[in-house]
């Protein structure tokens, strides 16, 4: 198993993950979720680069 393969199976975990939000929280909430995690996760690439650079 490579890092493809750890890639490709994260991301449909991911959009199965997804999906399952968006189905019990329904649309709204569930994209309002989503854009929030994934403003987490750019935050957090941004901070810890900015450690690394710093």
């Amino acid at each position: 198993m490579d890092n493809k393969d750890i890639i490709t199976l994260t991301g449909m975990v991911l959009s199965i993950f997804v999906a399952t939000l968006i189905l019990i929280a329904g649309i709204d909430k569930g994209i309002a979720l989503i854009c929030g995690y994934l403003n987490w996760i750019v935050f957090n690439q941004m901070i810890s680069m900015w450690g690394l650079n710093k």
